[in-house]
């Protein structure tokens, strides 16, 4: 598993104005005059906006070469988006959209209890893992990013949306038993994460081994389901 762990980010406290802006405003209360954006243009200009994200510095990164990358014209790009900044912003919050989709808990369902929460672990795990994750949690934490409103909607978009499906996935599940469905799911959260997470974020993490990943998260289900398995009366 390759980890990009270099990414630097410059904002300019105007750019995470704006940056703060477009997140807190719907996209559905921005109205634009002119013809119907190409939905396919758009998803082209946002893959190729995240690969060069990742590549480097966000100053660095030019117009011209999502453009290019995308396979559009420059103007298309600012007829979507408008700003880089705000690009980046949709960037951040579409990758929040696909650690959620498929829907962590729907694959697991009709399972028994121990394998679907291995299934809900795995899939989280491997979302967690992405560099595109490391690398958004590394940046929200970074001292210069602390002073922006960007950790916090990273915050709101990723983490705290998993933890709520996770909880909402525990409190209905007919054979388990949480007493506090918000506790249990950042208990099982945490177990997912274990120590492979922490030393990613310090980019200490080894060559995974994913017979070894699937073994200790197997551990992590059948420790969690004997835990707060609902018991028989």
């Amino acid at each position: 598993m390759q980890f990009i762990l270099e990414r630097s980010f410059d904002f300019t406290p105007i750019q995470y104005s704006k940056v703060y802006y477009y997140f807190v405003m719907s996209t559905e209360s921005v109205k634009r005059a002119g013809r119907p954006k190409d939905p396919s243009k758009r998803r082209a200009i946002l893959e190729a906006a995240s690969e060069l994200f990742l590549q480097g510095d966000f100053d660095r990164v030019t117009m011209d070469e999502i453009a290019n990358r995308a396979g559009v014209s420059k103007l298309t790009v600012y007829s979507h988006f408008g700003e880089k900044d705000v690009l980046f912003a949709e960037a951040v919050r579409q990758f929040a959209d696909t650690f959620l989709s498929p829907s962590m808990t729907d694959i697991a369902e009709g399972l028994p209890l121990e394998e679907a929460l291995y299934r809900i672990a795995s899939n989280y795990y491997q979302a967690l893992m992405t560099s595109q994750a490391i690398l958004g949690m590394r940046m929200a934490i970074s001292h210069r990013v602390q002073l922006t409103p960007l950790p916090s909607l990273i915050w709101r978009e990723g983490p705290v949306r998993v933890a709520h499906s996770m909880a909402q996935w525990l409190a209905q599940r007919p054979d388990l038993d949480p007493e506090d469905p918000a506790e249990a799911a950042d208990l099982l959260m945490a177990m997912i994460r274990g120590q492979e997470h922490q030393a990613a974020l310090f980019g200490q993490i080894p060559e995974q081994d994913p017979q070894r990943v699937e073994q200790r998260l197997r551990r992590v289900a059948r420790r969690f389901a004997r835990a707060f398995a609902r018991q028989e009366v």
